[in-house]
């Protein structure tokens, strides 16, 4: 919209990171690190990825060190956690492994995150590859079988692969209580523990920060941002994201490529 909005009424930004502020390939824009610093209130981060996976980007946009990790699953402060929300652990962890694992390690890239490590299954995937590029390091712990898992408390797993797999696993999970599993891209699929996300996420962290939600600013760009995107004040969604998760009272902004959310500061500052 054209309508001016005065930042100086808000008491804190909360903005995702990839497909927000960062383009198609993951890079962060230099104009995007100058409207970022330019913000009149704290700028926190929130997003899918583990800490040590934002703490770069975090330095770089002068965030607080404050950071809400694995969609919301975990806050954490300098390798401190200060909140973890529901884990997958025990008979519902065995259940997902035992529907997915046998049949899929060989044709996709299994990955499993707690709040500290990330534990990966084939290290030579080029789904996996990838994954290395992006957040600029290697998984923590190789795992070679569901033994290995099944006595952790995890965040998420996440399996990277073909569209068409991904869609066999998903429905395979089907039925499985006290998860919920999600696309975050479209080659990427997420098993989450049900309430465990950017929703509760971004509610415990006002709490433990003193944050009035409804005078905060959200950024978004997919499904997995609307919960949290639907408590705060001001929500802004990207131009890159689809047409069935927008609404009404958000304010729509260009895309990620086009530097929509710096545009949007730069016009508003």
């Amino acid at each position: 919209g054209n309508t001016m909005i005065n930042l100086s009424d808000y008491q804190a930004f909360f903005s995702d990171i990839d497909g927000t502020l960062l383009d198609r390939k993951s890079k962060l824009h230099e104009r995007t690190i100058n409207a970022m610093r330019q913000l009149p209130m704290p700028l926190y981060l929130i997003s899918g990825r583990s800490e040590k996976a934002m703490r770069g980007i975090q330095k770089e946009l002068g965030a607080e060190d404050t950071l809400i990790t694995l969609n919301g699953n975990a806050i954490m402060q300098n390798g401190k956690l200060l909140y973890q929300g529901p884990s997958l652990e025990g008979d519902i962890l065995d259940e997902v492994l035992d529907r997915v694992f046998s049949l899929y390690a060989d044709k996709v890239s299994i990955n499993a995150y707690d709040p500290f490590f990330w534990y990966a299954n084939n290290i030579s995937d080029p789904h996996t590859i990838y994954e290395i590029t992006v957040v600029g390091f290697a998984p923590d712990i190789l795992f070679s079988s569901k033994d290995q898992l099944r006595a952790r408390k995890l965040s998420k797993l996440m399996f990277i692969g073909e569209i068409e797999i991904l869609a066999e696993i998903k429905k395979r999970l089907k039925g499985i209580q006290g998860i919920e599993a999600v696309y975050t891209h479209p080659d990427f699929l997420e098993v989450l523990p049900i309430g465990s996300n950017k929703r509760t996420g971004i509610l415990k962290a006002a709490e433990l920060l003193s944050i009035d939600l409804k005078k905060s600013i959200g950024a978004g760009d997919t499904e997995v941002d609307v919960p949290f995107l639907d408590e705060v004040g001001l929500p802004l969604l990207m131009g890159n994201s689809k047409e069935e998760i927008r609404k009404e009272n958000y304010t729509l902004l260009d895309t990620n490529e086009n530097d929509g959310l710096a545009k949007f500061i730069e016009e508003n500052l």
